[in-house]
């Protein structure tokens, strides 16, 4: 894969604002990250969020770590 991103628009889905609103972080300064991703997978599931796809986990979290990052 040699693609480069060149910009990200925030989406206007509002499955993915339910998939990010789904997501409860811990507070902890000091976090497992596996045992994070576990909880954030449990937790998409039993609010019924899809693990990939449209309004997917994976697209909220990809979306939420690069509008981040560009913050």
């Amino acid at each position: 894969m040699t693609e480069t991103v060149v910009a990200v628009e925030p989406s206007q889905n509002p499955d993915d604002e339910a998939a990010v609103a789904a997501i409860d972080v811990p507070d902890s300064g000091e976090v497992d990250e596996l045992e994070v991703a576990r909880e954030l997978v449990r937790q998409a599931r039993e609010a019924g969020v899809s693990l990939t796809g449209p309004g997917g986990l994976l697209k909220a979290m990809t979306k939420t770590v690069i509008e981040t990052a560009l913050d």
